[in-house]
């Protein structure tokens, strides 16, 4: 398959799981969807979404990441506290560092990153980050805002 076809497929594939996302979050809204995701990826796999799906979850168990996937969604509720955007963030940057090995197969690839409560600091915390993990491990990150309604998708980097 050659890299173009490649490209399609995996766009083809991240447009399902957003879709998937965005069903669950429209029946359960982002708390019980981010708790929802979280339990499933304890469990091994997403059977709200995709039980096929290879992705991490975050926020996650903080002992430790078990295995890196080429997919993370990052879902945060609120912008503090626990499964709030800081500490998603805070949690994203750290799995990054962790999943960038392309040599090993273990290097995550895309990033989702789905939240409620708009906070600029946040995001502008982590410009710096992100474009690293963009031009060293060719990282995509799709920022999508839940608005009650659907997903909206922003501008990553300003």
């Amino acid at each position: 398959m050659s890299e173009t076809s490649d490209s399609r497929a995996s766009n083809k594939v991240l447009k399902l799981l957003i879709s998937d996302i965005e069903k669950l979050l429209l029946e359960k809204g982002i708390e019980a969807t981010q708790h929802q995701l979280y339990s499933e990826n304890i469990e091994g796999s997403l059977s709200s979404i995709d039980p096929t799906a290879m992705v991490n979850v975050i926020p996650s168990n903080p002992t430790g990441i078990v295995m890196c996937c080429n997919r993370v969604i990052a879902i945060a509720h609120g912008t503090r506290g626990r499964g709030g955007l800081g500490q998603v963030m805070q949690q994203l940057r750290r799995h990054l560092i962790c999943c960038a090995d392309p040599r090993q197969g273990l290097s995550t690839k895309t990033a989702l990153i789905i939240y409620d409560k708009e906070d600029e600091r946040v995001f502008w915390e982590s410009r710096r980050d992100f474009q690293t993990h963009m031009m060293r491990n060719g990282v995509t990150f799709v920022r999508l805002n839940w608005d009650g309604k659907q997903l909206i998708e922003k501008a990553i980097l300003k």
